[in-house]
């Protein structure tokens, strides 16, 4: 994708999809949340939301366009994610992580973040494009899972007298 203007991204996206732009098309309407940010703007703010990432964090598109990524950030973040994900846009590297964020109503969601640079044709970091998944299911699952052995444990350690 060209780069644009940061202030006409979301536009330019809007713009493309209406003329039959696939690509622009369907970042817009997948369910899939994401964002592109813009490094080159101070603390790297978010330039474009779909509406599937409004959808999960709560947000409305004036709330987080202008904002760096961190307000979906709480007390239980876990801050060595945070570390790592700093440390990829540091390194213009592709990052993915799963971490705890939280919506705007304050409850948390597991976040498996996917999120890479995107480079111009001679080689230059214009934007980040980040993509989220709602991972919160399968993180409550593994806890079962983890509870379910630790009682099968104990009742076989209760069954062989151990």
């Amino acid at each position: 994708m060209e780069a644009a203007g940061p202030g006409r991204l979301l536009d330019r996206l809007q713009g493309e999809s209406h003329r039959g732009d696939p690509f622009a098309a369907a970042v817009r309407a997948t369910r899939m949340p994401m964002i592109v940010t813009d490094p080159h703007q101070f603390d790297n703010p978010i330039v474009f939301a779909n509406t599937a990432f409004l959808a999960l964090t709560g947000y409305e598109r004036l709330e987080v366009v202008g904002r760096n990524c961190r307000f979906l950030q709480g007390p239980e973040t876990d801050p060595d994610a945070v570390s790592r994900i700093r440390e990829a846009v540091r390194a213009e590297a592709p990052i993915t992580i799963d971490l705890l964020n939280y919506r705007r109503d304050g409850t948390t969601f597991r976040n498996a973040l996917y999120m890479g640079p995107v480079h111009d044709d001679a080689g230059t970091l214009r934007y980040f494009f980040a993509s989220q998944l709602d991972v919160s299911e399968r993180y409550g699952l593994l806890g079962e899972i983890a509870d379910l052995k630790a009682r099968l444990a104990a009742a076989e350690a209760r069954l062989t007298g151990g």
